[in-house]
């Protein structure tokens, strides 16, 4: 390879010895790899900026069903516990028509037409002072529950809990 006399002067200048001007000189040449350098470094930089913010996301989202879904848990026990309540003072009888089915349990914090649904607004007079609302239900007559009765058991759901089954029973 054959060096040039302003070549080999730029190679011996030391760090104190350059100038802006000489070092822009000795960088002009290679500015097509300077500009590939700082766009390969942009890209890298936005990629990890990009899986960080996914992430946070996902781990949001996460916390986010699990919240949710515990409220639901807290909200399945409340119902129950008031029905064991309603019985044990009602001679044994249940509240509403509670059937083989799974049915849907009418809200009572609004008016609306529990037709349909299974009605246990006789709960809020005593033992709740409102039904208990999934998470998810913004508006509409049902409270987002399920709930139905076989033999000697009673079991109320959460149909629209996030990435588990979600149901509590109890024997009657």
């Amino acid at each position: 390879m054959h060096f040039d006399e302003c070549q080999i002067i730029r190679l011996s200048l030391t760090c104190a010895d350059m100038d802006l001007w000489t070092i822009l000189d000795y960088i002009y040449p290679m500015r097509s790899l300077w500009v590939l350098l700082v766009l390969i470094v942009s890209l890298a930089c936005g990629f990890v900026f990009f899986r960080y913010l996914h992430n946070m996301s996902a781990e949001r989202m996460v916390a986010e069903f699990e919240l949710r879904n515990s409220k639901r848990k807290e909200h399945l026990r409340t119902v129950i516990s008031a029905i064991k309540e309603y019985k044990v003072d009602n001679n044994g009888f249940l509240p509403g028509k509670i059937t083989e089915d799974d049915k849907y349990i009418c809200r009572t914090d609004v008016e609306v037409d529990c037709t349909g649904l299974v009605d246990l607004s006789v709960l809020t007079k005593e033992y709740l002072v409102t039904l208990p609302i999934d998470p998810l239900v913004l508006s509409g007559a049902s409270t987002g529950y399920t709930i139905r009765k076989e033999v000697n058991t009673i079991s109320i759901a959460a149909p629209q809990a996030e990435n588990e089954d979600m149901f509590i029973s109890t024997e009657l």
